[in-house]
């Protein structure tokens, strides 16, 4: 019974340290990525846009262009959301991009 204990303990941690190398391996990717320009983050794009939708009168709706991860110059990461449109239920423009 204790040889069983020993074996599924060593399994456990091997396991664990497998899991730990792949989420140290995907951190390291993702900030030399991040250290290439922007990731692009167009798979939450969705998301925004109905998170901004919920906070709005009913029917009116939201589009992005693109939403990216930067890192900034003093080593910051900022959550840049461009191009946003909010659009009232006849799909008229009722918020447009402002420039910086």
């Amino acid at each position: 019974m204790k040889k069983h204990a020993v074996k599924a303990s060593l399994i456990f941690v091997e396991i664990l340290a497998i899991t730990l190398a792949v989420c140290a391996a995907g951190a390291a990717f993702f900030y030399w990525r991040l250290e290439q320009g922007p990731v692009s983050l167009s798979l939450l794009k969705p998301s925004f846009e109905l998170a901004i939708s919920t906070q709005l009168p009913e029917r009116y709706s939201t589009k992005i262009k693109t939403v990216n991860l930067i890192r900034e110059g003093g080593g910051e990461y900022v959550l840049r959301i461009t191009d946003v449109r909010v659009m009232d239920p006849q799909q008229n423009r009722r918020a447009r991009p402002m420039p910086f």
